[in-house]
């Protein structure tokens, strides 16, 4: 969390040119968010800037259950709506939509932002995926995702990985360079000294979550020694809590060696059989954690 996905989209919908059209929807992990619920906001967005009248027009194709739902004059239904247990029925509702946004996208240029799709519903992900490889659809798609937040389900994780596939082009964001932290704080604090920032830049690696909560307390954040803040232990625990506790207890004793470690000795200070703790350190680089640098070799990943 906090690496800058986000604010990237938000950056891309305030510098894109007034010629086009950006809508803008965010997926929730909450429970009881109805099914296409970034459809839902992304469409909503569509009637108030396109007028009702203008978007129901462009899905005349579309079945009266789909138009329904989409546009937010009936809320029930959800997938039984569209003929969700049908196959073709799915197919033909997914293609009108598709072709919908591609007549919009044709009266004006579309792009269509999706913040947070680790956590989109098995809905919104199949018609993203269905929208995204659909052919000569003038629209625009980007999405961000936390790569360290698997879905809690196999049909929306295997959603997703065909999502990643059809990607024409995937950034990965990593922390900030030095040079790069030392503008970031100086711009929020300038009267931090620059042995601050340095130390600041390892012990966050440069996230931008991390720097920002540690600047607004640099007498507590950026010594080797000194405490972290709650909102920093709060964004650990969040990655940590998907891993086994055989995982973060080892973790934790990882944690004595520093920001780098070798398995084989991390194996002897835990007291554990190395091929054990190399299947727990595998998690936690399934959850963006640790991070592999050589054979024997992990680090700390912010």
């Amino acid at each position: 969390p906090g690496i800058g996905k986000t604010r990237l989209l938000e950056e891309a919908r305030s510098l894109a040119p007034h010629a086009i059209e950006v809508h803008f929807a965010r997926a929730t992990a909450v429970q009881g968010a109805p099914p296409f619920y970034v459809w839902l906001q992304l469409f909503r967005s569509i009637v108030r800037s396109r007028s009702l009248k203008v978007a129901l027009r462009a899905f005349d194709d579309a079945p009266s259950g789909a138009r329904k739902l989409l546009f937010g004059t009936d809320r029930s239904g959800g997938e039984q709506q569209l003929g969700w247990d049908s196959p073709s029925e799915r197919f033909r509702t997914f293609d009108a939509i598709a072709r919908g946004l591609g007549e919009l996208g044709a009266q004006r240029p579309l792009a269509l932002l999706f913040d947070d799709l680790h956590a989109a519903d098995l809905a919104s992900l199949l018609l993203l995926e269905f929208v995204a490889q659909a052919p000569a659809t003038p629209l625009l798609l980007l999405g961000s995702l936390r790569d360290t937040e698997r879905p809690s389900d196999a049909a929306r994780a295997e959603a997703l990985m065909r999502l990643r596939a059809t990607c024409k082009n995937e950034l990965a964001l990593p922390g900030l360079s030095r040079e790069e932290v030392r503008q970031f704080v100086s711009q929020r604090a300038a009267s931090i000294p620059r042995d601050w920032s340095e130390q600041a830049s390892t012990r966050t690696a440069g996230n931008p979550f991390f720097l920002s909560v540690l600047t607004l307390a640099p007498d507590s954040g950026g010594g080797a020694d000194a405490s972290l803040p709650s909102a920093v232990h709060s964004a650990v625990a969040q990655r940590l809590a998907s891993l086994g506790s055989e995982s973060v207890k080892l973790l934790r004793v990882a944690a004595v060696f520093g920001p780098s470690f070798a398995a084989s000795l991390l194996a002897q200070a835990a007291a554990e059989p190395l091929d054990r703790c190399t299947s727990w350190l595998t998690d936690a680089c399934a959850a963006r954690v640790l991070a592999r640098t050589a054979a024997d070799e992990y680090r700390f990943v912010h």
